[in-house]
């Protein structure tokens, strides 16, 4: 065998709560195949185990082509803990101007606000004075975004502090327009998201060493990706999937998976409304469901049945995958999850009678802790309740056989439309494969 012949590509999909991952020899044949449940088993032992199973195979891998919904966890933070931000006095928080309410992107305690007319000496001593408070605030903090005009700080005194942050070995940010809002928060996103990408490709790059690392980004795998631009990752390459010349008709998307339930429309919006403030970066309008696949079913203090205002967290997930206490809209559909291929893989311990027991016990806790005098609802009724619930909003958002495709692996919920296949890694080697 040479070495050509032992060199393979590695599809990859990392979501929030499961990732994908297939490998493929330059013949374009797929030798190896995981679907696996990460609150159960982390990203890093997933890739750890792949690599040794490939090498068993007798194959190296050359290229990891990476879709990302994983960075979807960061949008209920606060970001900017490990970020220094170096700006005017003056504008020390400017970015938040627009809308005081979202999260921040920078932590007040971190910045250093400087004077441009200070003489480059003064501003050395003022760099260096300045530095020592922050490593006392967080002496983590590994990053800095220079947030400065330089028809207002000469470039000799930008250099001065650029310097003065590569030899303390930070990772350098830079934003030359700090009047533009947008601008500003699309750095310090870069700046705030970039331990979560470095996790990712270190784990990858452990992995496989000798692999170069694409990313989905638009309408392409890219070796270099600005970090805010892959908060759409996932939603670009279903767009480049679904709405292309084949599908010219086709304006609209029913993407229900095990993490996310959305209406995905071909019309293209040019801001994004992020949880930390507006940015400039075109994407595919993308509308919510109502339910998510983590909505807690409980019962409320007047012994009603009622959905959760908000998903549970991923960990440690539904019953269905084993370890959750919860009852999720997940668990509503436990038979369906274990009669699918992909599914019965995402969620192994369906096999396990006693999971089932516990997830039937819990819906029948629900149903006779609610109001007696009125009807009260079981598993059978909670569940057709959910289908008429999605079906409502799909037609609520102008979905039609006309205008729309309805994919992803829970795409059996909508009753009234025949699903579309798609699987993560197959799409992205059909891209890669063009």
């Amino acid at each position: 065998m040479t070495d050509t012949q032992t060199q393979a590509n590695l599809a990859l999909f990392i979501g929030e709560t499961y990732c994908e991952i297939e490998v493929q020899n330059l013949d374009q044949q797929s030798i190896l195949t995981k679907e696996i449940f990460l609150p159960q088993i982390s990203l890093k032992n997933a890739l750890q185990s792949t690599a040794a199973d490939v090498l068993k195979l007798g194959y190296s891998i050359q290229n990891v082509y990476v879709v990302c919904r994983y960075l979807e966890r960061l949008k209920t933070f606060r970001l900017g803990g490990s970020v220094i931000q170096v700006t005017h006095k003056g504008l020390e928080n400017n970015y938040m101007l627009e809308n005081t309410t979202r999260f921040s992107l920078a932590a007040s305690s971190l910045i250093i606000a400087i004077d441009g007319k200070s003489s480059a000496k003064d501003l050395a001593v003022q760099i260096s004075t300045e530095f020592d408070r922050t490593r006392k605030v967080n002496p983590e903090a590994n990053k800095v975004v220079i947030n400065l005009d330089p028809t207002q700080v000469s470039t000799d005194k930008i250099e001065i502090i650029q310097n003065f942050f590569k030899e303390k070995n930070f990772k350098l940010f830079t934003n030359t327009t700090p009047y533009d809002l947008n601008s500003i928060r699309q750095v310090l996103l870069n700046a705030g998201t970039e331990g979560t990408k470095e996790e990712l490709t270190k784990e990858i790059h452990e992995a496989f060493p000798s692999a170069q690392i694409l990313f989905w980004s638009k309408d392409r795998f890219m070796p270099d990706v600005e970090n805010y631009q892959l908060y759409f990752s996932a939603e670009d390459f279903l767009g480049s999937t679904f709405f292309s010349d084949k599908n010219k008709n086709i304006n609209k998307l029913i993407h229900l998976d095990i993490e996310n339930w959305m209406v995905l429309e071909k019309v293209n919006k040019s801001s994004w409304d992020s949880p930390w403030g507006k940015i400039q970066r075109p994407h595919y309008r993308n509308t919510k469901l109502s339910l998510h696949p983590l909505t807690e079913i409980l019962i409320d203090g007047n012994a009603y049945l009622q959905f959760s205002k908000v998903p549970a967290p991923s960990e440690p997930g539904p019953m269905t995958a084993g370890r959750g206490v919860k009852s999720l809209i997940l668990d509503v559909f436990y038979s369906d999850l274990k009669n699918k291929k992909l599914l019965g893989q995402l969620f192994p311990a369906l096999q396990n009678v006693n999971i089932e027991n516990k997830i039937l016990s819990q819906f029948k806790v629900l149903e006779h802790g609610q109001k007696t005098e009125s009807k009260t609802l079981n598993l059978s009724d909670i569940r057709e309740f959910i289908f008429e619930l999605i079906q409502f909003d799909i037609n609520r958002l102008g979905c039609n056989d006309e205008n729309s495709l309805c994919t992803g692996n829970m795409s059996f919920l909508n009753h009234k439309k025949t699903s579309t296949p798609f699987k993560w890694t197959e799409e992205i080697f059909k891209k890669v494969n063009l």
